[in-house]
């Protein structure tokens, strides 16, 4: 009987180790998972804030259809502190 309930306490223990073992690696791969998202979502902020400074670039808007359209000052008056 001794026997029997030593075996039977072994089967539980393994089972117990094997699905927390299985447990702690989904959420390794789910975590690796996540980490690799981020990694493509930082990549992608980075060219968008690429594209931003592009497109505010001073040659960029001075050579804008828009703004070649708008009429020119007649003076020019310059503000000093």
């Amino acid at each position: 009987m001794l026997t029997f309930t030593l075996l039977g306490l072994i089967v539980l223990l393994s089972i117990v180790f094997l699905l927390n073992t299985s447990q702690s690696s989904q959420k390794g791969y789910i975590l690796k998972q996540e980490q690799l998202k981020k990694e493509a979502l930082l990549g992608t902020n980075h060219d968008l804030i690429n594209k931003i400074i592009e497109e505010m670039t001073y040659t960029r808007i001075e050579n804008s259809p828009i703004i070649k359209t708008m009429q020119k000052p007649a003076t020019l008056m310059y503000l000093n502190n």
